[in-house]
């Protein structure tokens, strides 16, 4: 017993979980739903590994009848739940498709859908393609419906060996995902549309989540088993974060997944395979949609195509004709020189040195200096403008002067037994060295003023805009 054992757990440590090589994006008690473009995030599984694993399955179910009896019922529960209703049933493994055909399939007619393993989707179209045997099928759209402009795609792979499996025995093929966007696309509001697969060792779910009938996210999640006693803590955990962030929501919880019964889980079983959506299933990678796959009746093709040609002909004809009357009044209209030399009058202005630019920085430190003293009131400030209208015809014509100083109207609480230069000197000294020019407050520039008591030192500061470009 012990060495079969050590055997299990070295071939489990080989190929990693069972089912394949399948490294999940998230926990196996993740409850975060990947970002809108994220996608399924799921590695195909390797034949060979779903093989290897097989085998140590089988062998220890002859060796320990009794240790694996458990096992042995969890897979018929799996089997049967997979044999679906009616003429729909589902494949998540070539083993299980093997199955399918050797217990159900004695009648033709009947459709396999490809779930869980067999089925890599994504939303992110930068995402690698899955590696081994798995084969591109034809985009799908997110949304269902005749709809104009551009539509972001679903883009999806399925298993190459379950497929091989199904089409040797002549089977009935579909994605269940194509139903679940049918399904989802009738939906109101925010909808999460959970499918997936139940096996001995894990519970797959794949989480489409839609919006008004768009499907606007996409993930992957590992659980427990269904019969391990953490499985419902865990999906009651799932929908109750699902429910925080989207309170009106809804959760349908959809075949071949085990009817579970918690609050705020709609159990929809076969609802969305009731009708099964049947797009082409091909064995060969896909490139471009063919006009055969995507079953386009010829009529629609033939009325779109006349539709299109028809309008192109009807906006030509117009264009045409705008085209000739423009021509006919551009001959008989006379040349407007004048306004274009003006044009290009202000253009050089335009694009010339402007004076008023080295004033900034000045003007700045000026700011920053008189931010320092809480006190200190600014009545205005006047950048000096020389030679700022040169070459703008409207500026040279106007009879406004020209600010050749820079002024600062500046008032401060009067300090008592200091006369208003004796007070200024210390303020003129600070300012002046800020801006790097130099200041001074002209005969009868100051002034005192007495307002609801208080009494104030008025100060009209000048610089002269000649010791401004000195400094630069």
């Amino acid at each position: 017993m012990k060495k079969l054992d050590t055997i299990r757990a070295s071939i489990r440590g080989i190929f990693g979980r069972k089912g394949g090589l399948r490294p999940p994006i998230s926990s196996l008690t993740g409850h975060q739903f990947a970002p809108a473009e994220s996608g399924v995030a799921k590695a195909p599984g390797i034949n060979a590994t779903v093989n290897a694993n097989m085998a140590v399955f089988d062998s220890a179910l002859s060796l320990e009848p009794v240790a694996n009896h458990n096992k042995q019922e969890a897979i018929q529960e799996q089997m049967k739940l997979l044999s679906g209703e009616g003429d729909v049933g589902f494949a998540d493994s070539a083993d299980s498709a093997s199955w399918l055909i050797q217990n159900l399939y004695a009648r033709k007619g009947k459709l396999v859908l490809l779930v869980g393993k067999t089925v890599f989707s994504t939303l992110n179209g930068a995402a690698p393609p899955p590696a081994g045997e798995f084969v591109k099928q034809h985009n799908r759209h997110r949304e269902t419906g005749l709809k104009l402009g551009k539509r972001k795609p679903l883009y999806c792979w399925v298993s190459g060996n379950a497929l091989d499996v199904l089409k040797a025995a002549k089977c009935d093929v579909a994605l269940a995902v194509d139903s679940i966007l049918a399904y989802g696309s009738k939906t109101k509001g925010r909808v999460l549309v959970i499918n997936g697969v139940h096996t001995p060792e894990e519970t797959i779910l794949n989480l489409y989540e839609f919006e008004n009938g768009k499907l606007v996210e996409l993930s992957e999640q590992f659980h427990p088993p269904v019969e391990a006693y953490r499985f419902a803590g865990e999906i009651s955990r799932l929908a109750k974060d699902y429910l925080q962030q989207h309170p009106n929501g809804q959760i349908h919880w959809t075949a071949p997944l085990k009817p579970i019964e918690l609050p705020n889980i709609q159990n929809v079983g076969m609802a969305p395979f009731l009708k099964p959506v049947k797009k082409a299933v091909s064995a060969k990678a896909a490139h471009n949609i063919r006009i055969g796959q995507a079953k386009i009746p010829l009529f629609l093709l033939i009325s779109a195509a006349s539709s299109y040609a028809g309008v192109t002909i009807y906006y030509q004809v117009r264009y045409e004709d705008s085209h000739r009357r423009y021509m006919s009044i551009t001959a008989n209209t006379p040349s407007m020189a004048e306004p274009v030399d003006i044009l290009k009058v202000r253009k050089a202005w335009a694009s010339a040195p402007k004076v008023i630019t080295p004033r900034i920085k000045q003007l700045e430190a000026a700011l920053e200096a008189i931010g320092r003293h809480p006190d200190w009131i600014v009545g205005s400030i006047t950048v000096p403008t020389t030679q700022q209208g040169a070459g703008d015809p409207n500026m040279a014509k106007s009879n406004s002067p020209i600010q050749s100083e820079f002024s600062i109207l500046l008032r401060m609480p009067k300090k008592e037994g200091q006369g208003p230069l004796e007070q200024a000197q210390p303020i003129l000294s600070e300012l002046s060295q800020a801006m790097g020019i130099t200041l001074a407050v002209p005969e009868q520039g100051w002034q005192d003023l007495d307002e609801s008591g208080h009494k104030w030192l008025q100060l009209s500061i000048k610089g002269s805009a000649e010791g401004m470009q000195e400094e630069h």
